[in-house]
């Protein structure tokens, strides 16, 4: 016998208010004549159900914070963190090679100071003795010969370069950086001239410090947190806590241009090397540890577009948050709408001022209602321990299990807020080329030496048409001429790629069988009248390495490169630190690139003979 299944049918009715009136103005008043009715509408929706719960109006707050202390950059001895810049600049500035409109721009400076400062007497001969040593002229790119035409091709091809050269030399500027880097050696600026003078090496003295003041750079060209062969930055520092040793966090992996506290980890236990661990644990200052303690009123958080808790009140209609549109696999975005929809008036603020860059403990809150109650407030994990939570603001911490108690404190890291960043002097395009078996950095912007950038490919084409025109110059044939023959067909060893194209190829990691590294090769470069060499980048970020002695190689690791590439910039940024300082520095900034590429390379190819 089939059994019967029973189909339950649910009605309700609902009350809803309609004006018989054209005119909505009354209707829209809400005035209210009888009482009951406003009782009946609040047990209706339930405002009678008390919870004996009240809103806060007391809180008594307890916390103390540990300040940033030491900084480390790379594998470098840790040194005490400067809190005259953001931690941004720190980390991220590069040496800074001066092009000519900065060197010109610095010897005026020096002039203007000479003037300002020395007597009127004397001045004016000082600064044509200055103007008169070799060693602070700029002297002409040299071209009196063949071979030094075709070693300075990039700078000879530069017309708008030449131009400020000549403009420099029949001006008789001076070579501020020239003479920065003799007072950085230990020379004083007296030494450039007959005698030794007092007021001239004071002089000296503050032009260097304004040149370090207005751009921020490490103080040795080794000294930065920049990793070639990872394209990264890695840095880390360190705060000492009370009663406890120095806690060290480090970011191994930071390229965003943004340094935040998700670039930070806690440093895992002897992953850091021996020097840096202990120079970041040496001489803590005590008294950059502090506590707190503060009675504060609690405030209400409100929101653009957050629903109004009283009666008869319209809320912003620039934002509304119920049209919110989401699809099937947004959970996390719909709860998060509901749960801002529907407890948003649950949620308030305390006041806590508390230094950046520091480590900031909260010990339990204890706050009282508008009963009189107090509440004893504990961090979430002290409730269950044993429990995994997800936290948005923590720092991950390797030394401790998974389900250990992660450490409670919140890293506000001596970061700026708005930054503004130049345009880029040079960018490198690292891509994959499977056709020609190997990686590519495409150097789609390199250094002008006027302060900016320009084309890759653009001086690329005139370098090579200045080639062309110094070949044909000196008198330049084609050394090995086609044989006269019946032939069909000729063989080419090889095609040419732009010369903004520099070639990575794999070579096999020393001690490893299987696994590879990418090393910065080079293209030849064939003119009949002058040997054949290799063609060498332009970019600061593929030369390293080359103005050593003797030349040292350039490996990338090869996970660095993905399938899709990666883009690496070199900009200009300025900040303004909270005290009001300007900070201006050269650092990195790395992007996901545009996918394979192909250079169409090509080995052993025949061809038709023309």
């Amino acid at each position: 016998m089939a059994n019967k299944s029973t189909l339950d049918l649910t009605f309700w009715n609902r009350l809803d208010s309609r004006t018989r009136d054209k005119e909505f103005d009354r209707s829209l008043k809400a005035e209210l004549r009888d009482g009951l009715w406003m009782l009946a509408r609040q047990w209706q929706i339930g405002e009678l159900e008390a919870e004996d719960t009240g809103s806060p109006v007391f809180a008594r707050l307890h916390w103390d914070f540990s300040r940033l202390d030491r900084l480390a950059l790379a594998d470098n001895p840790a040194q005490p963190i400067s809190d005259e810049m953001p931690l941004e600049a720190e980390v991220e500035r590069v040496q800074a090679q001066p092009d000519i409109s900065l060197q010109i721009e610095m010897g005026r400076h020096f002039v203007r100071m000479l003037r300002q400062q020395l007597p009127v007497a004397s001045r004016d001969a000082i600064i044509a003795s200055f103007r008169a040593v070799a060693a602070l002229k700029f002297i002409p790119i040299a071209d009196q010969t063949p071979n030094d035409r075709y070693n300075n091709a990039n700078l000879l091809s530069n017309r708008p370069l030449q131009q400020m050269v000549d403009a420099a030399i029949l001006g008789g500027a001076i070579d501020g950086w020239a003479l920065y880097r003799a007072i950085k050696a230990g020379h004083s600026a007296s030494s450039f001239l007959n005698a030794p003078n007092a007021a001239v090496d004071a002089i000296g003295q503050q032009f260097f410090d304004w040149f370090n003041r207005r751009y921020s750079q490490p103080v040795d060209a080794r000294q930065d947190a920049w990793s070639p062969e990872r394209m990264e930055y890695r840095f880390a520092t360190s705060a000492p806590q009370p009663a406890a040793p120095p806690a060290i966090l480090h970011a191994d992996e930071y390229f965003h241009g943004r340094l935040d506290w998700y670039n930070f980890d806690y440093a895992k236990t002897n992953a850091l090397p021996a020097t840096v661990a202990n120079s970041l644990v040496q001489t803590p200052r005590p008294d950059r540890v502090e506590e707190r303690r503060r009675h504060v009123i609690p405030g209400s958080i409100a929101f653009p577009g957050m629903p109004n808790a009283r009666w008869w009140e319209f809320e912003d209609r620039s934002v509304n948050w119920a049209r919110i549109e989401g699809k099937i696999n947004e959970t996390a975005k719909m709860a998060l709408i509901e749960f801002g929809l529907l407890y948003s008036n649950d949620w308030f603020q305390l006041p806590m001022r508390t230094p950046v860059g520091s480590l900031v403990h909260l010990h339990p809150i204890v706050v009282t209602d508008t009963f009189g109650q107090r509440a004893r407030i504990e961090h979430y994990e002290n409730t269950a321990p044993a429990t995994p939570h997800w936290s948005f603001f923590r720092v991950f911490d390797a030394n401790r299990g998974t389900l250990q108690q992660q450490d409670q404190r919140l890293l506000i890291p001596p970061v700026v807020v708005n930054l503004q960043e130049g345009k880029p002097i040079e960018e490198v395009r690292f891509t994959r080329d499977e056709m020609a078996n190997m990686v590519w950095g495409i150097e789609t912007i390199v250094p002008d030496n006027l302060g900016g950038g320009i084309n890759g490919f653009e001086n690329a084409q005139a370098t090579q048409q200045y080639f062309q025109q110094l070949d044909q110059a000196t008198g330049g044939t084609d050394a090995t001429p086609e044989l006269d023959n019946n032939a069909a067909i000729r063989y080419q060893i090889a095609t040419t790629v732009p010369e903004n194209w520099i070639p990575f190829i794999p070579v096999r990691k020393e001690g490893s069988i299987q696994e590879i590294t990418l090393r910065r090769a080079a293209m030849p470069r064939f003119l009949a009248s002058f040997p054949a060499r290799r063609v060498r980048p332009l970019s600061h970020l593929l030369r390293f390495g080359l103005e050593e002695t003797p030349a040292r190689t350039y490996d990338l690791y090869e996970e660095e490169v993905p399938p899709a590439g990666v883009i690496v910039q070199l900009a200009w940024q300025r900040a303004r630190w909270h005290d009001g300082r300007v900070v201006l520095w050269l650092g990195y900034h790395k992007t996901n690139g545009r996918g394979e590429g192909d250079s169409g390379l090509k080995f052993d190819q025949i061809q038709e003979k023309r």
